[in-house]
């Protein structure tokens, strides 16, 4: 059992990455949670249970759905993990050969970089929610192609709207273009506001951990824009 920390009730809850909920104990926690955490500490029900059985239901449906194509390739899923209440979305490209072995986003070596990374600029991955634009690994690790991407747009969203985040980080020109469009170089390290399926986003584009490997000075840029991240995240924020 894993405990997350709320953003708003500064009180913990339980991740649904890291522990298994059962619809019979959440229904019976359901009186203890209103008699021992009173609402007024909080906007949001103390243990998520609703949401974290809706993700874990996406998570589900993910396994089975074959609209993608490159799952009908026999391709294994990799679905989004991290706390059902994460202030911080973190929006990669596409899973690797590590990741769709392990079924986790961001254990290979670009994951092994973005967490040296944040843990560099003081922050914890832990506390956020973590996912792909692309949820199958493409032949070669290539870049998805437009109707994969696609194919998988409805579980983003989903997941986007479940954890429904204060911030968005995404990696990559890729989960970039998810939000905006432009040149990366130009555009990352910048806050932008937009309006995505109906809600105001502010999107925070930097560059893919894996392109530091290629050109180590884009890590130095990296670092860069999640140090403004965390001193953003620190600002009162009124979205219109």
């Amino acid at each position: 059992m894993t405990a997350f920390h709320h953003k708003k009730s500064r009180l913990y809850i339980i991740s649904q990455s890291t522990f298994p909920v059962n619809k019979n104990w959440l229904s019976r926690i359901r009186l203890f949670e209103h008699i021992i955490f009173p609402l007024s500490l909080t906007s949001r029900p103390f243990f998520h249970y609703d949401r974290i059985m809706d993700l874990q239901q996406l998570n589900r449906s993910l396994r089975t759905d074959l609209k993608c194509p490159l799952h009908r390739l026999g391709k294994q899923p990799v679905p989004g993990e991290g706390p059902i209440d994460a202030t911080l979305f973190i929006i990669g490209e596409a899973p690797g050969q590590e990741e769709e072995r392990m079924g986790r986003p961001f254990v290979g070596s670009a994951g092994r970089l973005l967490n040296k990374i944040l843990q560099e600029t003081g922050l914890d991955r832990a506390a956020f929610y973590i996912t792909n634009a692309e949820k199958f690994r493409p032949p070669e690790n290539r870049k998805p192609k437009k109707e994969e991407l696609s194919a998988c747009r409805p579980y983003l969203n989903q997941e986007l709207a479940l954890v429904d985040p204060d911030w968005i980080v995404t990696l990559g020109a890729v989960a970039m273009e998810v939000f905006l469009k432009g040149p990366l170089m130009k555009i990352h390290g910048k806050i932008h506001e937009v309006d995505y399926e109906g809600k105001r986003r502010r999107i925070l584009p930097t560059f893919h951990p894996a392109a530091a490997f290629r050109n180590p000075e884009l890590k130095d840029k990296i670092e860069g824009d999640f140090r403004l991240l965390k001193k953003e995240m620190t600002k009162p924020y009124a979205l219109e």
